[in-house]
């Protein structure tokens, strides 16, 4: 698909993304096309929401106060909700970039997840034209009414699969022929974290626990049990975020029985209680992941 010379500039804004908006989970905030003119300058203030970029051709830097980057074609970057931050368009060549800023209880959780977890900018494998036509979806998609919503919501929901779906997994860097073993093992931890045990692991791979440790250990640093420790606990972290699940039934879903015990887990692997977190890490203290 290529660029064309006509570009939309539509905004879905919603004041707090409550009453009128049906899903508060994930909703768009606005998006659009645009290609800039050479040298332009711009200043985005205090974000709101989670600003997606998408640099579809051409160059441009983006920056906060304490560093910038240069974006080029096929960069995703990431502006958080709160981050202050402005931009620049390259003279010789600016940037043309689509983007989409959303919002909900969801959001962070699903960026995480996604590609933006540990940086605030990707590179993408898939063609960006896929995300184009998405938005481009939205921009035709413009009545403000249930059904118009609903179509919307129906479009970011894609948009986001597609961004996991081409978020490459822990794994995929494994290279020798052992790694088929770690590859599925982890996949069937992700699967199935809430009701197995290791010994489980190494008979759905067709190797002994022995083995699958020291493969473990050889590839990811860690032991089988310490790496399905860490999924479950990094899953009640997001529960304890965005449900209003009780520390109960938190602990009952990611595979405890004795919530006791899940809450002696949980502090050992991030130093504060599940109800701690929830009440007052939630608020916007950084937790070190569980190892």
């Amino acid at each position: 698909m290529e660029i064309s010379d006509k570009y939309h500039f539509v905004s879905f804004y919603r004041s707090d993304g409550s009453a009128n908006t049906l899903d508060s989970d994930l909703y768009i905030e606005n998006c659009g096309i645009e290609r800039t003119a050479a040298d332009r300058k711009y200043v985005t203030g205090m974000v709101k929401g989670y600003h997606i970029l998408f640099v579809l051709g051409g160059k441009g830097i983006l920056y906060t106060k304490k560093r910038s980057w240069k974006l080029t074609e096929g960069t995703i970057f990431l502006l958080p909700d709160g981050l202050e931050a402005g931009g620049e368009a390259d003279s010789e060549d600016p940037w043309q970039y689509a983007w989409i800023t959303i919002n909900g209880s969801n959001a962070s959780s699903c960026l995480k997840q996604s590609g933006f977890g540990k940086s605030l900018i990707r590179k993408c494998s898939c063609n960006m034209d896929c995300f184009v036509e998405i938005i481009d979806k939205i921009l035709n998609t413009s009545e403000q009414t249930m059904s118009g919503e609903l179509r919307r919501n129906s479009y970011l929901y894609e948009m986001m699969a597609l961004l996991a779906e081409t978020e490459k997994p822990e794994y995929e860097n494994l290279k020798d022929p052992q790694d088929v073993y770690v590859r599925n093992a982890v996949q069937y931890i992700h699967k199935n974290y809430s009701h197995i045990k290791v010994n489980d692991i190494a008979s759905y791979i067709g190797i002994n626990r022995s083995y699958l440790t020291t493969l473990f250990k050889n590839k990811l640093n860690v032991s089988p049990q310490e790496y399905l420790v860490s999924y479950r606990l990094n899953k009640a972290k997001q529960l304890l975020q965005i449900t209003g699940l009780s520390i109960r039934e938190v602990a009952f879903r990611v595979g405890y029985d004795n919530p006791l015990t899940f809450s002696k887990m949980f502090k050992n692997a991030f130093g504060v209680s599940p109800k701690y977190y929830r009440e007052e890490v939630c608020c916007g203290v950084k937790i070190q992941k569980a190892r």
